[in-house]
């Protein structure tokens, strides 16, 4: 959810919305805490080389993406 101006207080404050970043706010938020999601540029964002490495598929399982996680089983 995009706003335009910053909150006055949050729980927790997450700069970056790369992979990481991205990932750490939509878990925490998941657990009930108050999430702030800072990222400086636009989405979506064009990267040459931005990869999912097999090591990822806990995490996505955890995230509840099981959709995407049942299709990286059946084609690797």
């Amino acid at each position: 959810m995009a706003i335009q101006t910053l909150p006055t207080s949050t729980e927790i404050l997450v700069v970056g919305g790369g992979p990481a970043g991205s990932y750490a706010a939509a878990a925490l938020a998941r657990e009930g805490f108050e999430v702030t999601l800072l990222e400086a540029a636009n989405f979506p964002r064009y990267y040459i080389g931005e990869s999912l490495l097999p090591s990822v598929r806990p995490f996505l399982a955890f995230s509840r993406c099981r959709g995407i996680y049942h299709k990286l089983r059946v084609h690797s």
